[in-house]
């Protein structure tokens, strides 16, 4: 029975390792498409400016 306990205890750490991976990863896509997001954001009277002048010259 000690046997079962060591191994439920090791799929366990194994488990919580592997879920903290993926919170990992997901926080650093998360911030790349905020970033992503923000960019555009900001560029946005850019990408206006530049669909008018276009307009302008057709």
């Amino acid at each position: 029975m000690r046997w079962m306990s060591c191994l439920h205890n090791r799929n366990r750490l194994i488990q919580t390792k592997f879920i903290i991976h993926f919170q990992r990863r997901r926080k650093r896509v998360l911030r790349l498409v905020n970033q992503i997001l923000l960019l555009h954001l900001f560029m946005l009277p850019h990408y206006r400016g530049i669909i008018k002048g276009q307009l302008a010259f057709n």
